[in-house]
């Protein structure tokens, strides 16, 4: 490539019979599908300059096994690798917020590794790789069938995440899953670990327990035999859940809640008033009633989950 290149087309070297692509620093922008279908194409380099790039740059590049990507980057578009089936190193900059979809779907060999600064994952971003750890960020959006059919062993979803359909699906070999305080499937009402035959223990934060057909969407096709964790306080309504029959029923100690009712009144009055503001958690058809020689209202409580 001449070093003054400032501009590679759209689809530029579709097809074509390229075995390494290693552009110069001057290059700012690539069109998309610009090495798609390059069978032949083994690695590239972007500069770190670059500021665009267009959708499925090097899709069906079935021999691509290394590629550089800019620096600066902070959204990888759509279809970027998509069937890169020999892909094994692509570092994401540290930079990078937005994965699109498609990003790296069915590129089989490709593990990824989050950056912390990730904020979204869009549908099918990793669906078929290689990927078998995962680290998440607060608040991050993971699409439909983004990590279906990877290899991930132990998950862990972090508070605030919003998840799509079966993002975390037909993990055959997922051993364990947690779940934070702010999820709760009635909100949240598909199958999320759907087919995790291989799935041992399932632990569950809220405060709010999960009932009814919730749980058998939830965990549909994940088999009988695992370990299912909730709050102490919420071990005999799980036992007492028909929907839940099947499965071991273990408590962990949950501090961050002080006061919890499940399908019976609660009343809190000024005496039971603590340091900071206390949480309370209430389910089914309880009620709570805050009254006292104070005011005490909603706003004096961390958290009311209903």
């Amino acid at each position: 490539f001449p070093p003054t290149l400032k501009s590679i087309g759209e689809s530029a070297f579709y097809y074509s019979y390229l075995r390494e692509a290693f552009l110069p620093e001057s290059v700012q922008t690539v069109g998309g599908y610009a090495f798609g279908n390059c069978y032949e194409l083994s690695e590239a380099d972007l500069p770190d300059g670059m500021q665009s790039m267009g959708s499925s740059l090097f899709a069906r590049c079935f021999s691509l096994t290394k590629v550089h990507l800019p620096s600066n980057l902070t959204t990888l578009p759509s279809g970027t690798f998509t069937m890169c089936r020999a892909l094994t190193d692509a570092a994401l900059p540290t930079g990078l917020n937005t994965i699109s979809s498609d990003a790296f779907s069915f590129a089989e060999n490709y593990k990824a590794s989050l950056p912390a600064s990730i904020t979204s994952i869009g549908e099918r971003a990793f669906i078929y790789t290689a990927t078998d750890t995962l680290a998440l960020q607060r608040g991050i959006s993971v699409g439909k069938y983004a990590f279906m059919y990877t290899h991930i062993k132990n998950l862990i979803i972090p508070e605030e995440t919003t998840l799509g359909n079966f993002c975390f699906a037909k993990i055959t070999n997922m051993q364990t899953a947690e779940f934070p305080t702010t999820f709760y499937t009635a909100t949240n009402d598909f199958p999320i670990l759907q087919g995790n035959t291989g799935l041992k223990q399932v632990t569950l934060k809220s405060a709010t327990p999960v009932t009814g057909n919730y749980k058998d969407r939830f965990l549909n096709g994940c088999g009988k035999n695992m370990v299912v964790s909730v709050p102490d306080f919420l071990v005999v309504p799980y036992k007492q859940d028909s929907y839940w029959k099947d499965y071991t029923i273990e408590g962990f100690d949950n501090a961050n809640v002080d006061f919890w009712a499940i399908n019976q009144p609660l009343t809190l009055t000024y005496r039971d008033r603590l340091q900071g503001s206390p949480s309370v958690s209430i389910a089914g058809n309880a009620s709570l009633t805050i009254n006292g020689t104070a005011p005490m209202t909603i706003d004096d409580l961390t958290t009311v989950a209903v």
